[in-house]
């Protein structure tokens, strides 16, 4: 198609297309948001808009939920291969897909397909997709806790023709709805789907008519081109090795086990899931693409963030799911929670083996960041409204996300997720005019924070109550409530994980006092409210808590001046100031007592230990760091014959070994001071210090009964 890809296009050219191709995607976005009436869209920007080339390669997207990009291009060789023949592929058609074992992630997440023509000719494909308002499942909303096999998950197809030849389908559209509990909603998310493809295909189409199609092509594959020789170069500069990481998810069936090892070889990375728990009738399942794709998500802000997201970015990542496992389930197993348990799961791992490696490089350090919220919290509440209508919606606390500390600054609270860049909250009042449901209280959570020399985003916690409907109940289905036993949010270079979530719903509460926070919160009959759909009536409180982003480096590393402005702010409290970070607050003078908090410092070194620590004025010394970086505190020597402590400057041990059988290894209780953290006798921090000094080199959340990981680098650039 078209003339050969060596063409001259002039550099001001190429770069006026390359912006127009991001500017055509922007408007598809803007356009969701501004036709779809629901926070989820409008708000929570759970979207997507791509562009593809006509063999299904990404050609470039915009800012959304990334692991879409991956399934998106199967949903086009699945249009493709499914009526290319028969009935065919004509200008003006647009398909919709949702089969989560062929095209799409689960069933309420629905892709609006348009193939854009150009002259006569197939020129690309756009792809949008929006989690709509329901999908006819056992449970309202398309999260479906009771569901044990797909087929109780609602309305799902291979790919269906809404408009043909530009003549809409009312009997396809009609019949989608009838079989959903919010025609009114789920109808205007399909049109808000429909409206941005056409505006995606208006505008390529001028772009084809200005440029030509020939040098719109050539600049996109160009640019996948580019993406695939600079993401390699990246990774030539990284050092070669396999990080390991290791993620519970503690769902009502059982506790499943997800393990990723990832391997970095020269220019190429390979991601096994090898070792994972095998597929379940709990609706946690995920299907391969689904994992590739939440793998890649990660990969692009952390790896790639400088160049266009494409095709050339996604063939630099191999990944391996053993068949029949939690992530590669074979049909019929259920699979409707998995955006937010096991799917979600996945990007917490690619997030935590790319820290790690980039911990490892002296020139890209500074990208490494401790995990960003390790579960989503999330609901969807279900009612009749004062006019009689069922009504249903996901609420967007989902979205606010505590961000992971980076290895120079702090997390923030409801900072989004590091993969979904673009993540809003909506305003309460968003929720409450769209669904009988109140706010009670929605505030950010002290001491939830993974503590470390820079510390985790807080949690934030909420209360709902049903309110302005017909009748004095709401139907609530919270999903999935992992993230309750084991901190799933790892941190990174000694930081610890941050807190754990919560789901809870109160009976005959205390509603008339309207609590303010869960101290205050209190029942008749208190009951666990994890992956479960239950009626809420106007005398009960659902609560939920999300988990704490998770820190960066040794929390006694850390500045105490830092620690008092987070008192001070209320974010952590003086308790967990003194056990945590070794830091003594005076909160009425507002400052940090020096020699107390030095005193405090040695003596929880000590305690690491078991032994008197012999460091003169325990300060940081001055060592010269190498090339054969491990992480924040660990080198190799120059002569890359020993393990170093770079706080210290003390050998650890030879290089020949596995560092962490050189360190001082204590196994604690996953509980760390100051709440909300969960005490669970299944789970342990295993954490490593340096045996000289005591410095946290690496902290692990394990089975009890579990060997630590090991990670293994075998070349630095």
């Amino acid at each position: 198609m078209g003339k050969a890809l060596d063409q001259e296009i002039d550099p001001f050219t190429f770069e006026i297309i390359r912006h127009k191709l991001f500017r055509v995607i922007d408007e598809g976005l803007i356009t969701l948001g501004k036709v779809s009436g629901t926070a989820v869209t409008a708000d929570g920007h759970d979207v997507l808009v791509a562009l593809y080339l006509p063999d299904g390669s990404l050609l470039t997207c915009g800012l959304g939920f990334l692991e879409h990009l991956v399934p998106a291009s199967r949903a086009v060789r699945q249009i493709t291969s499914s009526f290319a023949e028969d009935p065919g592929i004509f200008d003006g058609d647009v398909f919709f897909a949702n089969d989560p074992y062929t095209v799409s992630i689960h069933c309420p997440d629905i892709y609006m397909i348009t193939p854009i023509f150009f002259n006569g000719e197939l020129a690309t494909w756009v792809v949008n997709f929006v989690h709509v308002t329901d999908i006819g499942g056992v449970d309202v909303g398309g999260f479906c806790p009771n569901a044990r096999e797909v087929f109780h998950e609602g309305f799902s197809t291979k790919g269906l023709k809404i408009i043909e030849r530009g003549t809409f389908r009312r009997d396809v559209y009609e019949t989608f709805l009838n079989m959903v509990r919010d025609p009114g909603m789920t109808g205007l998310d399909l049109n808000s789907q429909m409206a941005a493809n056409f505006v995606v295909k208006e505008r390529m189409q001028g772009l084809y008519d200005e440029y030509g199609h020939n040098v719109v092509e050539t600049v996109g594959k160009r640019l996948i081109d580019e993406s695939e020789q600079r993401l390699r170069r990246r990774l030539l500069e990284l050092p070669d090795g396999t990080w390991r990481a290791v993620k519970y998810l503690d769902v009502p069936d059982k506790t499943h086990r997800l393990v990723l090892a990832a391997t970095k070889e020269g220019d190429q990375l390979t991601y096994d899931f090898t070792g994972t728990d095998p597929q379940t009738d709990f609706p946690v399942n995920c299907h391969y693409w689904h994992t590739k794709g939440e793998a890649m998500a990660p990969v692009l802000p952390l790896l790639a963030w400088d160049m266009t997201w494409n095709d050339g970015v996604l063939r630099c990542l191999d990944v391996v799911v053993p068949e029949g496992c939690l992530l590669n389930a074979v049909r019929p197993a259920p699979i409707s929670l998995n955006t937010v348990s096991s799917g979600f799961a996945v990007k917490i791992l690619s997030n935590a083996v790319l820290a790690k490696m980039l911990a490892a490089s002296p020139a890209y350090s500074d990208r490494a960041v401790g995990c960003w919220t390790g579960s989503q919290a999330a609901d969807v509440v279900g009612g009749v409204n004062r006019y009689g209508e069922f009504v249903a919606q996901v609420g967007t606390d989902v979205f606010a996300m505590p961000e992971g500390a980076r290895s120079f600054a702090d997390g923030a609270g409801s900072g989004g997720f590091v993969a979904h860049v673009a993540l809003t909250m909506g305003n309460v009042e968003t929720e409450e005019q769209a669904v009988p449901k109140r706010f009670l209280y929605r505030r950010v959570v002290p001491d939830s924070g993974g503590v470390g020399k820079f510390r985790g985003g807080p949690a934030h916690e909420r209360a709902v109550v049903p309110h302005g409907g017909a009748t004095d109940e709401m139907t609530a289905v919270v999903i999935p409530g992992t993230g309750e036993d084991a901190p799933g949010t790892p941190g990174t270079s000694g930081g610890y994980p941050g807190a754990t979530s919560a789901h809870r719903i109160f009976r005959k509460s205390n509603v008339d006092q309207f609590p303010w926070n869960l101290e205050a919160t209190t029942g008749e009959q208190v009951d666990d409210a994890r992956a479960t759909s239950l009626q809420v009536s106007s005398k009960d409180i659902l609560y939920l808590r999300s988990e704490g982003g998770g820190g960066y480096g040794d929390p006694l590393d850390r500045d105490p001046e830092l620690v008092l402005q987070d008192v001070l702010l209320q974010i952590v409290t003086a308790e967990a100031g003194r056990a945590a970070y070794g830091v003594i607050v005076d909160e009425l003078a507002r400052r940090v007592d020096v020699e107390a908090t030095r005193t405090q410092r040695t003596k929880l070194r000590e305690q690491r230990l078991g032994k008197s620590v012999d460091i003169p004025s325990l300060e940081r010394q001055i060592v010269e760091r190498t090339k054969y970086r491990i992480n924040e505190y660990l080198q190799l020597t120059a002569e890359g014959t020993d393990v170093q402590c770079t706080w210290c400057g003390a050998i650890v041990g030879p290089a020949s070994d596995p560092w962490t059988d050189h360190a001082t290894r204590r196994t604690s209780p996953v509980a760390l001071e100051g709440p909300p953290k969960t005490i669970s006798s299944d789970f342990v921090l295993q954490e490593f210090f340096c045996p000289t000094c005591a410095t946290c080199l690496e902290v692990q959340v394990t089975k009890a009964d579990e060997a630590p990981l090991e990670d293994v680098i075998s070349r630095w650039p």
